[in-house]
């Protein structure tokens, strides 16, 4: 029943994509940043197509091949449908979801529960972008094992392709 619903959404989704007019992402084209095989190799091989799925490889290639990514935040899958129907590369799962969805004052009382729920939205609703868990205050900055542990659970609970840190 879910995905029967999760499929007609995206079909809807999908219509309402179609009837715009060409946008950017259309126009995108990989290219190799040297030409392809020159002195540095063609550095491009791992570039996701429009169809793919975005990789942290092909996420790395197009950093400095002058095409620009297109990264947004979003904190279920609604919204993350929203954003992969319009060219999202990456969608960044932020802590900032403690203020934006859950009320909280400030990004400190998340906790790695709530941001492994909000990603296992995501990661659900964007089969081609990459997906980005943010590791919310104090899940790294006690320890490196606390780090590690923290960091896997975003890959292995939430399914995220990648996690960010600050400082």
């Amino acid at each position: 029943w879910v995905e029967g619903r999760e499929s007609g959404f995206r079909r809807r989704c999908q219509g309402l994509m179609a009837a715009r007019p060409p946008g950017p992402q259309e126009s995108r084209v990989p290219r190799p940043m040297d030409g392809g095989g020159g002195e540095k190799g063609n550095r491009m091989s791992h570039v996701a197509t429009p169809t793919e799925s975005m990789t942290v490889p092909s996420f790395r290639a197009r950093k400095g091949s002058g095409t620009p990514l297109v990264v947004l935040t979003a904190y279920d899958a609604a919204t993350t449908a929203a954003a992969e129907g319009g060219g999202a590369d990456a969608i960044l799962v932020g802590d900032s979801l403690g203020m934006v969805v859950l009320g909280y004052d400030s990004t400190l009382p998340v906790t790695m529960d709530e941001m492994i729920y909000h990603t296992r939205m995501v990661v659900r609703g964007a089969p081609r972008p990459l997906v980005v868990g943010d590791m919310p205050f104090l899940s790294y900055q006690t320890s490196i094992e606390d780090g590690i542990r923290n960091a896997g659970r975003f890959l292995k609970e939430a399914g995220a392709a990648a996690v960010k840190i600050e400082g």
